[in-house]
């Protein structure tokens, strides 16, 4: 499961790099859940023919974050939000304290 959740982190990042084949393959067996058999199927190809372009989309997405590193940034990111709104809300109540909490709160949106 973990993988998977890693493949779809990078695909949300950088699948508009993939080329289209790819592209439709990593989002049909990653984001509509289908079979390698239900994408040979979609698609008109072998299920081994899937199963490569399947792995050539993952490798070119590994690829993509070694160079750029976008998703090891965001989730560095989201981690020192997370630890910053932790240490803040343990603060005593205050309206500073409920204005950083504001502002925390559009650095998590704008994180997503």
């Amino acid at each position: 499961m973990e993988e998977r959740i890693r493949i779809l982190r990078l695909f949300d990042e950088y699948g508009a790099l993939l080329n289209e084949r790819q592209r439709k393959i990593m989002e049909l067996y990653y984001v509509s859940d289908f079979s390698l058999s239900e994408i040979g199927e979609e698609l008109n190809v072998t299920r081994q023919a899937a199963h490569d372009g399947l792995k050539r989309g993952a490798n070119a997405l590994e690829n993509f974050e070694e160079i750029l590193s976008l998703v090891k940034k965001r989730e560095r990111r989201e981690g020192i939000i997370s630890n910053l709104k932790t240490r803040v809300e343990k603060l005593p109540q205050s309206e500073n304290r409920e204005i950083i909490l504001e502002e925390i709160k559009k650095l998590e949106e704008e994180a997503l």
